[in-house]
């Protein structure tokens, strides 16, 4: 992030978990260690920070206090927090360490529909899977 800051005015941060868990404890507290004092410095030299808080907590739960701990610095040095919904802004706005008196701007997710073709029949994918014509569906997708 350093070496390249002069080439971007903006950084914008999702699932910061994934620079910072490893599965060696050592290697998770290096990395940690080394992107928090990253995101410091370029926001100490002018680099605007944007972070989109998809969750208070990891999915995972995998070196929590890590997590925790450079969800609050990235949280309190981030010029901008954006969540997709209303009941996220809420959230976060009650939550340690984002600061009183801030709002989390909210964006909707955006949709996918127009950007894949539909070429299965609703028909044709009750057939593949095994489903009767009538048949009650419901659908998660992702985890609860």
């Amino acid at each position: 992030m350093w070496r390249h800051r002069r080439n971007y005015d903006v950084l914008h941060i999702h699932w910061l978990e994934l620079f910072i868990v490893y599965p060696g404890f050592v290697h998770s507290l290096r990395r940690w260690l080394s992107v928090m004092l990253g995101l410091v410095l370029l926001r100490l030299s002018g680099t605007c920070i944007v972070y989109t808080a998809h969750n208070l907590r990891q999915h995972e739960g995998r070196r929590r206090v890590l997590v925790w701990l450079a969800n609050r610095i990235l949280l309190s040095i981030a010029q901008a927090v954006h969540v997709h919904d209303e009941s996220g802004a809420w959230a976060l706005s009650r939550s340690s360490g984002f600061g009183r008196g801030r709002r989390p701007y909210v964006i909707p997710h955006g949709s996918y529909v127009s950007a894949y073709p539909n070429t299965c029949s609703r028909a044709d994918a009750r057939e593949r899977l095994q489903l009767e014509p009538d048949a009650f569906v419901y659908l998660c997708l992702g985890r609860v």
